[in-house]
């Protein structure tokens, strides 16, 4: 909740707007095994609500998205 903090003062103060990312286990890399940690609705909504008052993009939505697609074709494939 703190980097949610950050970003909202960031936002409010500076008009700031933060690009947003999600994680990706991209092959090749040290972390192309790792789960993502997805995140609570309750922080989904708050991250809308950032972007409405455009303190933050949304690509974290498409990055969630493709995370999944990833993990589905990582596991199909081992």
């Amino acid at each position: 909740i703190d980097t949610l903090d950050f970003i909202k003062h960031l936002g409010l103060h500076y008009q700031a707007r933060i690009q947003m990312h999600f994680f990706l286990p991209l092959a090749g890399t040290l972390l192309e095994r790792q789960m993502p940690t997805f995140l609570s609705k309750p922080v989904m909504n708050t991250l809308e609500e950032f972007h409405k008052a455009a303190f933050c993009s949304d690509w974290w939505k498409e990055g969630i998205e493709l995370s999944r697609k990833i993990i589905k074709i990582r596991d199909t494939h081992p």
